[in-house]
């Protein structure tokens, strides 16, 4: 999953330089996963990161 991210990012984004993925899963019997972005942006070099929650299981009634 990280690859994929990766590649999205390289072809839809390319200011962006991505310095780490990290992929978490808190909970995964909910089905929620994290993905952590550690990334700077090449014109301006700042560095930033962010994190993502996504729900697998999102708009359900389980």
């Amino acid at each position: 999953m990280a690859q994929t991210i990766e590649k999205a990012i390289l072809e839809c984004e390319p200011r962006i330089r991505i310095e780490k993925i990290s992929i978490e899963t808190p909970k995964p019997e909910e089905g929620i996963l994290w993905i952590h972005l550690d990334f700077y942006i090449r014109q301006t070099n700042s560095r930033s990161n962010m994190v993502y929650p996504f729900y697998l299981k999102e708009g359900t009634n389980l």
